[in-house]
């Protein structure tokens, strides 16, 4: 998973930057809440840690900004000093998924992290068969059964498509889909609207009719929306 870091103590995200990319994960770091802030336009995360203390701009107004100004339902954890009661409620109640207090324990950091983003993203795990609307992927044959048709995928088609329907309705910028697709390999921008250029055509997202519209966002990355609720996996 691709995981933000804002802390204004440099030797704080590094180590739980260690933490998280030991268990597998990407991390990006910030120290300046205000950045950060103008980053999210940009880019997109599985889960994000904050610190509460910071100058110019609190972890309490950095996550009303995301819950409320971005209306993002993107997993958000505390990792802060303050550990009273009233700090922890208040960081709940405006919409943290969890609190700690520093120091952290690794293992009970990443459980934190691992349950959280189960929570977030119980879609993704590994399954022969998802339905969404009139699609049905069978990862197995690699192939999407849209209406009576059978459509054969490519491995990287059948992830991008999976990425985009478990996501449907959320701005995903382009490297957030070049991590979750390609991983670290490398790919040109053109390269990636090529792929999704075919993949709109292959599974005809040029428009509502099938429920679903793959559209590109300027500067930034793509959004499938979902026209209708049907969903079910």
């Amino acid at each position: 998973m691709r995981i933000a870091l804002l802390d204004d103590e440099p030797s704080e995200t590094a180590r739980l930057s260690e933490f998280l990319r030991g268990a597998g994960h990407t991390t990006d770091l910030f120290q300046d809440p205000r950045l950060f802030v103008k980053h999210l336009h940009r880019e997109t995360f599985d889960l994000i840690v904050i610190d509460w203390q910071m100058p110019g701009m609190s972890g309490l107004e950095v996550l009303q900004w995301i819950r409320k100004a971005m209306q993002s339902d993107t997993p958000v954890i505390f990792v802060t000093n303050l550990g009273g009661e009233a700090s922890i409620m208040e960081g709940l109640d405006n919409g943290a998924d969890d609190y700690l207090t520093k120091p952290v324990r690794k293992g009970e950091f990443l459980s934190r992290v691992h349950a959280t983003l189960r929570r977030a993203q119980p879609a993704t795990a590994p399954k022969s068969t998802e339905t969404y609307g009139p699609y049905t992927f069978k990862a197995i044959e690699s192939i999407v059964r849209l209406n009576d048709e059978d459509i054969a995928l490519t491995p990287k088609e059948l992830n991008l498509s999976l990425l985009l329907f478990r996501n449907a309705d959320k701005a995903l910028s382009r490297t957030y889909i070049q991590q979750h697709v390609w991983g670290n390999d490398n790919i040109t921008t053109r390269s990636m609207d090529a792929h999704l250029s075919r993949l709109r055509t292959k599974l005809r997202l040029n428009d509502a009719e099938q429920g679903y519209h793959l559209m590109p966002i300027y500067n930034f990355g793509y959004r499938l929306v979902a026209t209708h609720a049907t969903h079910s996996v």
